[in-house]
């Protein structure tokens, strides 16, 4: 995957290959040498877990937001598993600048919907299928999977959230906006790709409702708030 981004008026790609995010010079095709390290950021550190132990991809692209790359993921979905959390990267310097925890750790919302370790063991709940962004509201939104193990759900007690819904975050900050939740994770995916395809576009009304559309089997309508008075909240499940 590949992003061409201005940057101090020099254009850059960005693409990702097995675990690194590189930035290249687009005009001689060699590594931006104050890009993370020489040129690339290794994905596996930044997690909360031993990098040794993370294995992760990205098979979707990223999404340019100012001047950061939001990333998707792709990790496997057994047990122990590595995390599909959501990150965003400054463009020019590789620093992460935030990360949303797609299972919540200690003092978060959503973690007691969780085993209590489930944060250091399990994985998954990733938007491996790639992510949306409106730069108007500022707002990026991501389908996430199942948590590990995918297809077999005895060992995920609770509602399991952030897997298996479709989110949107604040692209600045990366704070929950808006959450839809689909089927209890508690019992085993039927489907894959139940959650997991990313939104289209939304787009909002004239009396200032956010409207998303998703092409799964989830419900057509994700969600209606009204964006002019104050911050967006939790979506209501049901």
């Amino acid at each position: 995957m590949n992003h061409s981004f201005n940057a101090r008026k020099r254009r850059r790609l960005l693409f990702t290959y097995r675990t690194f995010l590189y930035a290249l010079d687009r005009l001689t095709g060699k590594p931006i040498p104050g890009f993370g390290d020489n040129g690339r950021i290794d994905l596996r550190f930044g997690l909360d877990r031993p990098p040794e132990s993370v294995s992760i991809s990205a098979s979707s692209p990223g999404v340019i937001f100012e001047d950061m790359i939001i990333m998707p993921s792709t990790v496997p979905e057994t047990l122990p598993g590595s995390p599909g959390d959501i990150r965003a990267f400054d463009v020019n310097t590789g620093k992460q600048r935030w990360i949303f925890h797609t299972i919540p750790h200690p003092g978060e919302f959503g973690y007691e919907t969780w085993s209590p370790d489930s944060y250091k063991i399990s994985g998954g709940a990733n938007a491996w299928a790639g992510l949306s962004i409106d730069p108007k509201l500022g707002i990026v939104f991501a389908a996430t999977g199942s948590g590990s193990f995918d297809f077999y759900g005895s060992n995920r007690i609770g509602d399991n959230l952030f897997a298996d819904c479709v989110l949107a975050l604040d692209a600045r900050t990366g704070r929950l906006a808006i959450r839809k939740h689909g089927a209890s994770s508690t019992r085993a995916s039927a489907r894959k790709s139940s959650a997991s395809a990313s939104p289209s576009k939304p787009s909002t009304t004239g009396a200032g409702l956010l409207q998303v559309q998703q092409s799964t089997r989830l419900p057509r309508l994700l969600g209606q708030r009204h964006l002019r008075n104050g911050p967006v909240g939790v979506a209501p499940r049901g």
